[in-house]
């Protein structure tokens, strides 16, 4: 992974831009796969949701606002 410095102390690594590349290639695939799944969860449970609620009229907010 990466190589010991040359003349610093033998615990100390230096990450080359190939392991920092990977580890953020790693990190945007890792959340985009994450994403997807929750994306659609969340789209099919909202969509059901606001069918049912629309055919019935109702899920509409509205404020009371008589006593102004």
């Amino acid at each position: 992974m990466g190589q010991p410095l040359a003349g610093g102390t033998a615990d100390c690594y230096q990450i080359t831009t190939a392991v920092i590349a990977g580890i953020v290639a790693g990190d945007i695939l890792l959340t985009v796969l994450l994403l997807i799944p929750v994306y659609y969860c969340t789209r099919q449970r909202d969509t059901s949701s606001n069918k049912t609620l629309n055919k019935k009229g109702e899920g509409k907010d509205y404020m009371n606002m008589t006593g102004i």
